[in-house]
């Protein structure tokens, strides 16, 4: 009850301090939604909604339900803009990183739980519909770029933390609506994330030429999405392999999340957590 109620806090919190910076600096948002490689990162807002009212619904049924039902709306209408723009041409493939999977993926496999938890299983299994075979065709995407253009620029390196997300998340979203049941299908998703996490450890010392910023928050959701469905598929099971596979996500998990933790606040405590961009001169 005390990690959830800190979470919730932590995200009225930040929704707080977001609001209050578009309010003063309104061009901040609108920079953000004209650019080509950060615009999707506003689907996080969201997303952190869904997670937090999904925290609060055991608590709280009549908020947290409320809260469910307006962060599905805001993901549709942000989630459907946002890709539009791709399928428009508007996102060129040097502008193309692993953010892209935010509006249409992460969104719609978190709202397939969502609905689990409102008792519509239908239209759970349609977003997670949605959001697995959108990204199947955005990894095809990226992967393109990366093999016909120059790597990443540092700064977007961290975000691919995000490529752990779809299928552990996915794996999550498919076990809370099949009421918590593994099959064939589900050990595939886990293993394919286990896969993703393998290639990011891989890619590490490539992406850390990148100086600390909120930007590796990107790994935490898949990180720590990958470590509870393993513990899931373990407690079904009590496999000796899923149990050594558990310990492992669990300890890593657990030290990304306290590596996130001590640079966030060192970079708050700094003012360097949201850098203000200087307003233009007025001529």
């Amino acid at each position: 009850m005390v990690i959830q109620s800190a979470a919730v806090l932590v995200w009225l919190a930040i929704c707080v301090l977001c609001v209050e910076r578009h309010l003063e600096r309104p061009e901040i948002l609108h920079a953000e939604m004209q650019s080509p490689a950060g615009r999707h990162l506003i689907a996080l807002f969201p997303l952190s909604t869904l997670l937090a009212a999904l925290t609060l619904l055991p608590y709280s049924p009549a908020w947290g339900e409320g809260v469910l039902w307006v962060a599905l709306g805001n993901q549709l209408v942000l989630g459907v803009r946002l890709f539009g723009s791709v399928w428009k041409g508007q996102a060129q493939r040097g502008t193309l990183n692993a953010s892209v999977y935010l509006p249409v993926v992460s969104l719609n496999l978190v709202s397939a739980m969502a609905c689990s938890a409102l008792n519509l299983h239908e239209f759970a299994f349609a977003f997670l519909g949605a959001g697995m075979f959108a990204g199947l065709a955005i990894e095809s995407m990226i992967l393109n770029r990366a093999a016909k253009l120059p790597g990443l620029p540092e700064s977007e390196r961290p975000l691919l933390g995000i490529q752990i997300a779809p299928p552990a998340v996915a794996g999550m979203s498919y076990l809370t609506i099949s009421a918590g049941v593994p099959d064939a299908f589900v050990y595939m998703l886990w293993g394919y994330a286990l896969y993703q996490a393998l290639l990011a450890i891989r890619l590490l010392p490539w992406i850390l030429k990148q100086k600390f910023t909120p930007a590796y928050w990107a790994f935490s959701f898949g990180g720590m999405s990958l470590a509870t469905l393993t513990l899931k598929l373990w407690a079904q099971t009590h496999s000796t392999g899923l149990l050594i596979a558990f310990i492992a996500t669990f300890l890593m998990a657990n030290a990304l999340m306290l590596w996130l933790t001590v640079n966030t606040l060192r970079l708050l405590w700094q003012g360097q957590l949201f850098p203000v961009p200087p307003l233009a001169e007025k001529t």
